[in-house]
């Protein structure tokens, strides 16, 4: 069901599992609790703090790498219940795979399919640039 707040685009409930790498943390298979096109809230307690930078990745329930979301996010909010990531960069296919789940998980995919921008709202990388050295160097 997707949740329309006060929100640019609408939040999806999305009951999968995602990786996180702090760099100096890794936290495996976190339940994502809510997707949309800019970001996902993560339930779970994190020592990080508003702010802060991960690499994300999330793996189709097949484990295929062709059906891979990596992406470098943000924490924007931190609650008792979780963290709010916001996407700062990922690959043009993994951008093409999250608008795919999302139509494909929403109840309304015509109200998913109005919202998506004529242009990614963050940073498409280069294949060629892998994102996890990308973070390292960034972020390290």
């Amino acid at each position: 069901m997707a949740i329309k707040q006060k929100r640019k685009f609408s939040r999806i409930d999305f009951n999968r599992k995602v990786n996180l790498d702090f760099i100096t943390d890794w936290y495996n298979e976190c339940l994502i609790i809510d997707l949309c096109l800019t970001g996902m809230f993560i339930q779970g307690s994190f020592r990080q703090q508003e702010g802060e930078y991960c690499l994300i990745t999330l793996v189709h329930e097949k484990k295929s790498s062709d059906m891979t979301i990596q992406a470098i996010c943000k924490i924007t909010r931190k609650t008792d219940q979780g963290i709010a990531l916001q996407f700062i960069s990922m690959t043009f296919e993994s951008y093409m795979y999250l608008q795919m789940l999302l139509l494909y998980e929403c109840n309304e995919p015509m109200d998913i399919g109005l919202e998506l921008p004529e242009r990614c709202p963050f940073s498409l990388t280069d294949e060629a640039m892998k994102i996890p050295d990308l973070f390292r160097f960034l972020y390290n």
